[in-house]
């Protein structure tokens, strides 16, 4: 789950297009939910907290 949140924040212009797809919307949104489904509501959060913050 951390390389999927540093990927997102890494390479927002990636992000953007991914994101602005509705076919790949729909696949990546799939994907989160999964993983959601599987850790709970903490696993994708967590994921996100432990990395320092960025400059």
């Amino acid at each position: 789950m951390q390389a999927i949140v540093g990927a997102m924040e890494t390479h927002k212009s990636l992000a953007t297009r991914l994101l602005s797809d509705e076919a790949t919307r729909a696949v990546f949104l799939d994907v989160v939910y999964e993983l959601l489904r599987r850790d709970g509501p903490g696993g994708l959060f967590a994921a996100r907290n432990d990395r320092p913050p960025t400059p």
